[in-house]
């Protein structure tokens, strides 16, 4: 798998990153903060690691098996039943 670093503006990217984050498969640096010297040290710790390439492959794994076509009107279903108790990416970790 191949590790992300996500250099985040918007907030759909810091969620999306978060996500990647949380799994161990990325790191997330802000636009707005982040400059040359952290992004290289950020790659050369992520090149130098195996972790976070293992987490990018077995989160890679997880996602070939999202069946979102099934998924997504599930989820809405849910939602227009107000039955929101689960996160929508709960189904990933089955």
């Amino acid at each position: 798998g191949v590790p992300v670093i996500g250099i985040a503006t918007n907030l759909d990217q810091y969620l999306n990153m978060a996500a990647i984050v949380r799994v161990g498969a990325g790191q997330l640096l802000r636009a707005g903060t982040c400059d040359a010297q952290q992004l290289v040290a950020h790659m050369k710790r992520m090149l130098a690691e195996s972790a976070p390439g293992e987490a990018a492959a077995a989160l890679a794994k997880r996602l070939a098996r999202y069946d979102s076509h099934r998924e997504f009107p599930r989820i809405v279903n849910e939602i227009n039943q107000g039955r929101t108790d689960r996160p929508p990416h709960a189904a990933l970790s089955r």
